[in-house]
């Protein structure tokens, strides 16, 4: 169900004429209750608009009752200017609290901006009305799109027996897309030209492309074996692509009978010697980000776990969308580009751009080499389809953790990453019954050296797997939901909160501050396999998994959620 309420936010009363804000609410049922919205009448809610105002920070608040279809009122006082922050928050006349966010905001003297916002259930799981053809899925891959929309792309929607191992498989070719500003969740009307689970996918705004690559045909999973219960054979391992166009599936959405429709998934260029092109070599849970000046992406890893036996794998490739005359297509750089060892089950997190323009991400673990649990790539200058950079190992000061394996890691500052979970390696196999572990890495460069200091976040309850970690837009909140644990992947319920404000406003050179986690009042139904996105109203998006990868029910819809806590924004 859609609400439309009008909040007005004006710029003050000296201005000759109004800048307002006009807001448009779509709602998100909660899970936990059969509560639809189609029975409200009236909401309880506050407005609250935020930034900086020649330097100072500002808050305006409007709290008030509005009835469901057109009610509005103003709240006043608010400067014009960029990046403001506009959160609604409220209950409804059931009582179910609900919160919006939009971030980055332009309020113009004199003008009305237009904003589409989502309130999901403040405190609880809101439940997403998904497509009748969205199965149960494990392992999709996801990406995020600027205006809010997330793509979801294939994903294991079976699972075979072979004696005491199953088989994860059958694979999916669809692609869905959940538009996290109208909470609406619809089929793309075409299919990908490859089946694949485990994959990776990346945006590219300028090419207005979905680039979705590699993964495997199917995946291994025996537990109770005193070690990490998931494997792949290496024939399973996929390198091929598929490229889905944004402005292809969009004229198709609008107008699906028009004649001369272009196709939605793009034909792979064809090489020097004849076959369709691929990336280097077969990557499996590949770890991938956008270059911002190219507009291309960068993959890494992607090998048997824990350390591959292809030596290739210490090379990356990237896809850029000007190679092959234009067409677009994953690029060789021939050994140009190398990280300083093997690396699968890895993080790789955008730390943002440098002063000179170029990207910089930080990898971490994945390697059973010690020395090298981290190292962060700084984006060189290119030449037409041609990028360049460097991988610089890092030096770790603090509490030296063991190097992670299938941990989860966001990006809290230009700086800053939250590592949460995983499991640990004894140099020949992974094993899955490790301490449980959090902590931030608070990188630097100084003397020539890059360097990351480790800072424990305590209260870490499980070592979580293939689960799900949000940090909100800016950096102050994290929430860690699912995942699997030990050698039989249980399922964690509790749904970890931690408040990482000390941290991050930390001084240069100063003492870091403390951070812990700790379990929320709400109950997770508990998944593994997890795709997740921090929304653009901050909420957690929890998207495919299931509670025991033995097992994969064929008859239910497919598990598509929102969560955020009620301390962000109370």
């Amino acid at each position: 169900m859609s609400m439309v309420i009008s909040l007005i936010a004006c710029v003050p009363a000296e201005e000759a004429e109004e800048s307002n804000i006009g807001v448009k609410l779509a709602a998100l049922a909660t899970c936990s209750t059969t509560e639809d919205y189609t029975g409200i009448t009236s909401l309880s809610l506050k407005a609250t608009v935020e930034g900086l105002d020649q330097g100072s920070k500002f808050k305006v608040s409007k709290s008030g009752n509005v009835s469901v279809g057109g009610s509005s009122f103003s709240v006043s006082g608010i400067p014009a200017g960029a990046q403001r922050v506009v959160t609604v928050s409220g209950t409804s006349d059931a009582g179910t609290e609900l919160f919006a966010r939009s971030r980055g905001v332009t309020v113009l003297a004199k003008e009305k901006t237009e904003l589409d916002m989502l309130l999901v259930p403040g405190g609880d799981f809101g439940c997403l009305d998904v497509e009748n053809s969205f199965g149960n899925v494990v392992f999709p891959a996801t990406a995020q799109l600027p205006d809010g929309r997330v793509v979801i792309a294939g994903g294991y929607q079976a699972v075979n027996a072979q004696g005491t191992t199953k088989i994860l498989t059958a694979p999916s070719d669809k692609v869905f897309i959940f538009d996290g500003r109208h909470g609406t969740f619809q089929e793309v009307p075409a299919l990908m030209n490859h089946k694949r689970g485990a994959a990776g996918a990346v945006y590219l705004p300028g090419a207005r492309r979905v680039v979705i690559f590699g993964g495997a045909q199917e995946l291994r999973y025996e537990g109770g074996q005193e070690k990490f219960p998931f494997s792949v054979i290496g024939s399973d391992a996929q390198s091929t692509y598929d490229v889905m166009s944004l402005d292809a599936m969009e004229q198709h959405l609008a107008d699906p009978t028009a004649p001369g429709l272009p196709p939605i998934f793009l034909d792979p260029p064809t090489e020097a010697n004849g076959v369709p092109n691929r990336m280097m070599v077969a990557r499996v849970f590949p770890r991938a980000t956008r270059l911002e000046q190219d507009d291309a992406v960068l993959v890494t890893g992607g090998g048997n776990w824990p350390v591959d036996s292809n030596a290739g794998f210490i090379e990356v490739e990237y896809y850029h969308p000007d190679a092959f005359n234009g067409e677009g297509g994953f690029v060789d750089p021939n050994g140009a580009l190398a990280m300083n060892t093997l690396r699968s089950g890895h993080s790789l997190t955008p730390l943002g751009v440098n002063a000179d323009g170029f990207s910089v991400s930080m990898l971490w673990g994945g390697t059973i080499e010690n020395s090298v649990v981290g190292e962060v790539f700084i984006q060189g200058s290119s030449s037409g389809s041609t990028i360049n950079g460097v991988f610089h190992p890092l030096v770790v000061t603090g509490s030296v953790p063991p190097p992670p394996y299938f941990h989860s890691a966001a990006r809290i500052s230009d700086t800053k990453v939250l590592v949460v979970g995983g499991v640990e390696s004894d140099g020949s196999q992974l094993l899955a019954n490790n301490a449980a572990r959090a902590y931030v890495l608070d990188y630097k460069k100084e003397n020539g050296l890059h360097m990351v200091e480790v800072h424990n976040v305590e209260q870490m309850d499980h070592a979580r797997y293939f689960g799900a970690l949000g940090v909100t837009g800016d950096g102050q909140y994290a929430t860690v939901i699912g995942g699997w644990a030990g050698d039989s992947a249980q399922t964690p319920v509790d749904v970890l909160f931690a408040d990482l404000e000390e941290v991050l406003n930390a001084p240069p050179g100063g003492p870091m501050g403390t951070a812990s986690f700790t379990p929320l009042d709400v109950v997770f139904a508990g998944r593994g396999g997890i795709s997740a996105e921090t929304m653009v109203n901050d909420a957690l998006l929890l998207i495919g998994g299931v509670a025991d990868p033995a097992s994969i029910n064929t008859s239910e819809p497919g598990a598509a959620e929102t969560f955020i806590a009620t301390e962000v924004y109370k």
